[in-house]
C-alpha cells in the first residue's frame, strides 16, 4: 500500500470529521479556486478513501464508548435516584 502525501493525508483527516471535500482540500493547502477538482481527485484514489474510511471508523468506535458510558452512567444516577425517593415516600406513610 502507497503512503499517503502529507497533504493527502490532512485532506483525508479533515474530510473524515467534515464530510466537506472542497474545504479538505483547502484545509490540506490547495488553492479555494481549484480545491474541489483536487479533492476529486484525491477521493479515487483508493489510499485516501481507505483512511478517510479507517479514520471514520476510529472516530465512531471512540464515540459509541462514550456514549456507553454516559448513558450507563444516567442509568445508574436514575436507579439511586429512584430509590431515594422510594425511601422517603416509605418514610412519610
Amino acid at each position: 500500500m502507497k503512503k499517503l502525501t502529507g497533504r493527502q493525508e490532512i485532506f483525508a483527516q479533515h474530510f473524515a470529521l467534515t464530510g466537506r471535500a472542497a474545504r479538505s482540500a483547502i484545509a490540506a493547502g490547495c488553492h479555494p479556486s481549484s480545491a474541489h477538482v483536487q479533492a476529486n481527485r484525491w477521493l479515487k484514489i483508493a489510499n485516501v478513501r481507505r483512511s478517510v474510511e479507517k479514520l471514520r471508523s476510529r472516530a465512531f468506535r471512540k464515540w459509541e464508548k462514550q456514549t456507553v458510558s454516559v448513558l450507563t452512567g444516567r442509568v445508574l444516577l436514575a436507579l439511586e435516584s429512584g430509590a431515594g425517593a422510594r425511601s422517603k415516600q416509605a418514610e412519610i406513610r
